[in-house]
C-alpha cells in the first residue's frame, strides 16, 4: 500500500512540475525533470510486475498527463466547465496510449530503441495534435512551455516549437539515466559522465541561443501601429472601467464610439493601422451589407477623418445564400428560422479604410466546442447556446466557417502588410507562418481573452505570441478585449504590455521584416519526420510481438 502511494505522489509530482513552467509561475527547470517519476515508475512496474503491465503504465501515464494538463488549463473552466473535462480526459487517454506504445518498444525491442521511441512517439503526437483536425488541442504542447523564456528560444527560428519539445525530451532522459546511475551506485566516473551529458544538453542549446539573442538586429523598415483594450465583459456586454465599475449597457453606436474614443488621440499621419479586438464590431455584418450597412458606414467615415488610416477589427459576418434548387449549397451551410435563408456565420477580421476597399479574412482555426463541433458529438449541440438555429442536433452545424488561403491586409502605400490572426490561431506555428509566406511583414493578433477572467489563460496566450515572433522574425501588434495587448518585436521581447481589466489603447513602433525563417520556408519539419520514425518502430514491434507468439505456440 505504501509503495502504491508513493507511486501516485510521483506520478503527480511529476505532472505538477512540467505543469511549472507556464506562466504564471515560469519554472523552466519542470519541464526538464517532470517526466523523469514518470519514466522510474514504467520501470518499475515493467521489471516488478508480472501480470496486467500494460494497465499499469497506461494508467500511471494517464494520472501523470491528467495532472499536468489540468493543472495546466483549469482556468479554461471559466468560459465552460465541460470543456476543461474533456481536453483533460481526452488528451491524457492519446498521450497515456502514445507512452503505452513506448512501454511495448521497450519490452519487446530494447532500451536504446525503446527509449529513442519514448521522444519519437510523443514528438509525433505533438505534431498530430497541432495539425487541424477536430479533435486537436495543442494549447499544452511542450515546447510552448518557453513562451516566457525566449532568451533560451532563439533558434525556434530554425526548429519551431517542436524543437523545444525535442530538447526537453531529451533533457528528461539524460536526467533519467543520471538517476539510473546513481541509485544503483555505480561508479563515480560514470556519474560524472551522465551528469557531463545532462550539463550538455542543457547548455549548449541555451549559448546557442543567447548567442542568436545578443547578436539579433531588427530588419526592416519601421511602422507605428496602435492596439485597443476596450474592456468589454463577453458575458454581460458591457465594458468595465478602470476601477471595475460596469459602465452599463450601451448602443451599438455608443460601443464603437467607446473604442473610437480610445484610439483617437494615439493616432496620427505616422500610424499605418488600428488594431481592435476579436468581435469588437458591435453588429453582425451580413454579405449584402458590406456597404449600406449604418454603423459599419460610419466607421468608414470615422476612419476617414482619423487620418485616413486602415482599422483591423474583428466581426461577425453572416453569408448568404439564395435557396436556388439549380446550384448546390455549400455543405456546411444552415437554414434560419429567423431570417428565412440558407447561410454561414464566421468569425472575421475585417479591414476598413472606406466604402468599398474593405478586406475581410475568416478565421479559419476554430476552437472545439464554442466555434465547431466533429459529427460524431453533433448530439451535444442541443446542450450549447451558440447553436441555436439546429437547437436538436439533427444535422452537422458548423458554428463559424472557414476560408482554405491566409489572406493578408495590405495598409496605405503597401507598406505594411499585417496578418490578421485571430485569436486560437496564434497557437499553430506552422499555421501563423502561412501568413508570412503569403506576404505579412508582421503579425496582427486580435483576440478576447475576458472568457478567463484573471486566471493564467490570457498569460499562456500572450506568451505564446512571442513565440510565434521568434519563429517567423515577425513583430507583432496584439490587441486583446482585455488580458494582455502589446508590441513585441522580432526577438520576442516585449516592448509595450498593457495591464489586465484596463481600458487602454496603446501606440508602439514596430520593423517591417521582408524576409523567412527557416522555420516559415520548412514548416514543422521535426514533427513530420517523427512520423515516419514512428511508423517505423511500430512495424519493428509488431513483427517482434507476432515472432514471440509463434514462438510460444510452437
Amino acid at each position: 500500500m505504501k509503495k502504491r502511494l508513493a507511486i501516485l505522489a510521483f506520478l503527480l509530482l511529476g505532472g505538477v512540475l512540467v505543469s511549472l513552467a507556464w506562466p504564471p509561475i515560469n519554472f523552466l527547470v519542470g519541464p526538464m525533470i517532470g517526466f523523469v517519476p514518470l519514466l522510474l515508475v514504467e520501470q518499475y512496474i515493467s521489471s516488478n510486475t508480472k501480470r496486467f503491465r500494460r494497465n499499469q503504465v497506461y494508467w500511471s501515464a494517464f494520472l501523470f498527463f491528467a495532472t499536468w494538463f489540468y493543472c495546466g488549463m483549469w482556468w479554461s473552466a471559466n468560459a465552460f466547465v465541460p470543456a476543461v473535462l474533456a481536453a483533460v480526459l481526452i488528451n491524457s487517454a492519446f498521450f497515456s496510449g502514445v507512452f503505452l506504445l513506448f512501454s511495448q518498444v521497450r519490452k519487446n525491442i530494447g532500451n536504446k530503441i525503446g527509449y529513442l521511441s519514448f521522444v519519437v512517439f510523443l514528438i509525433a503526437w505533438e505534431y498530430i495534435e497541432i495539425i487541424d483536425w477536430d479533435l486537436s488541442w495543442p494549447w499544452l504542447t511542450l515546447g510552448y512551455s518557453l513562451g516566457d523564456h525566449t532568451w533560451a528560444a532563439q533558434w525556434y527560428e530554425f526548429t519551431g516549437s517542436l524543437g523545444g519539445s525535442l530538447w526537453l525530451l531529451l533533457i528528461n532522459l539524460a536526467v533519467f539515466k543520471l538517476v539510473l546511475t546513481v541509485v544503483a551506485k555505480r561508479e563515480a566516473y560514470l556519474r560524472f559522465r551522465k551528469g557531463l551529458n545532462v550539463f550538455y544538453l542543457i547548455v549548449i542549446p541555451i549559448g546557442i541561443s543567447l548567442l542568436l539573442y545578443f547578436n539579433h538586429e531588427e530588419k526592416g523598415a519601421q511602422t507605428e501601429i496602435v492596439v485597443v483594450q476596450p474592456n468589454e465583459d463577453p458575458y454581460k456586454g458591457s465594458f468595465i472601467t478602470e476601477q471595475g465599475y460596469n459602465m452599463g449597457s450601451m448602443s451599438r453606436a455608443g460601443k464603437l464610439a467607446w473604442q473610437m474614443r480610445l484610439a483617437a488621440p494615439l493616432i496620427s499621419d505616422a500610424t499605418s493601422f488600428v488594431l481592435f479586438p476579436e468581435s469588437s464590431f458591435p453588429q453582425t455584418v451580413w454579405n449584402d451589407q458590406m456597404d449600406s450597412l449604418p454603423l459599419l458606414i460610419d466607421f468608414y467615415q470615422q476612419a476617414k477623418l482619423l487620418h485616413d488610416v486602415p482599422f483591423l477589427t474583428g466581426v461577425s459576418y453572416s453569408e448568404k445564400f439564395e435557396h436556388d434548387l439549380s446550384k448546390e449549397l455549400p455543405f456546411d451551410a444552415h437554414w434560419s428560422n429567423r431570417y428565412k435563408t440558407y447561410y454561414k456565420n464566421h468569425n472575421s477580421a475585417l479591414m476598413v479604410n472606406g466604402p468599398g476597399s474593405d478586406s475581410l479574412y475568416n478565421k479559419s482555426l476554430l476552437v472545439i466546442g464554442p466555434e465547431r463541433i466533429p459529427w460524431y458529438f453533433v448530439f451535444l449541440q442541443r446542450y450549447m447556446d451558440d447553436f441555436e438555429d439546429d437547437s436538436q442536433g439533427t444535422t452537422v452545424n458548423f458554428n463559424h466557417t472557414i476560408q482554405e488561403n491566409r489572406d493578408v491586409f495590405v495598409g496605405k502605400l503597401g507598406k505594411v502588410k499585417i496578418a490578421p490572426i485571430i485569436c486560437y490561431e496564434s497557437i499553430f506555428g506552422e499555421y501563423v507562418g502561412d501568413y508570412v509566406k503569403n506576404g505579412a511583414n508582421v503579425l496582427g493578433i486580435i483576440t478576447n481573452d475576458a472568457w478567463w477572467d484573471d486566471t493564467p489563460g490570457y498569460q499562456h496566450h500572450f506568451a505564446y505570441a512571442r513565440l510565434r515572433a521568434i519563429e517567423t522574425r515577425r513583430a507583432v501588434a496584439r490587441s486583446a478585449n482585455t488580458g494582455w495587448s502589446g508590441f513585441i518585436n522580432q526577438r520576442g521581447d516585449v516592448l509595450l504590455k498593457s495591464e489586465f481589466l484596463k481600458p487602454t489603447a496603446l501606440k508602439g513602433k514596430v520593423q517591417l521584416n521582408e524576409e523567412l525563417t527557416f522555420y516559415v520556408q520548412h514548416g514543422d519539419f521535426i514533427g513530420r519526420l517523427s512520423i515516419p520514425i514512428a511508423i517505423l518502430l511500430l512495424i519493428n514491434l509488431f513483427i517482434r510481438v507476432i515472432k514471440k507468439r509463434a514462438k510460444i505456440q510452437v
